[in-house]
């Protein structure tokens, strides 16, 4: 039985992997984005914690300016912090575009490979069909020939 060989089955290969490495980069930099995102949740769970630090400190009876001023440098802190990591993910936000860019231009790529594999592939199974068809006609008409030469040998 014929095998369906695809002429240019290389190439297919070549932009499957180039989508897949395409697909692995949008996946890693969508982990560095969480990972940012969760940093700066934890950053703001932190500068809410100081807030409230800031505020025993001051409505206590006592008010204990020392730990109210290092909870406050330490609301700073946090606060420097979450606008760098916000800036950071500005950038990732920018990487992670251009490469779901580059990933929509691979699978574009890698489709328009597969769109021809499977033209050459009902191409082949209509041939395929076609010279079955060939074959059974030829057997149909051999076995009709053979019936007719024994038929004309009894009558003679």
């Amino acid at each position: 039985m014929a095998v369906f060989r695809f002429r240019m089955q290389r190439l297919l290969e070549q932009r499957q992997r180039e989508e897949g490495v395409a697909q692995r980069a949008v996946a890693e930099l969508e982990r560095e984005r969480n990972q940012m995102e969760q940093s700066i949740r934890d950053r703001q769970m932190m500068i809410d914690d100081a807030k409230e630090g800031i505020r025993s400190a001051l409505t206590s009876g006592s008010v204990d300016t020392r730990a109210a001023r290092m909870q406050a440098g330490e609301s700073i802190h946090h606060v420097m912090k979450a606008q760098h990591l916000a800036l950071q993910l500005a950038g990732v936000h920018a990487r992670l575009e251009s490469a779901r860019a580059t990933l929509h231009e691979a699978v574009k790529r890698r489709k328009a490979v597969d769109l021809l594999r499977e033209r050459d592939l009902e191409r082949w199974t209509l041939e395929q069909n076609r010279r079955e068809a060939a074959a059974l006609d030829d057997i149909g008409m051999a076995g009709w020939i053979r019936r007719r030469n024994e038929m004309a040998e009894a009558q003679a």
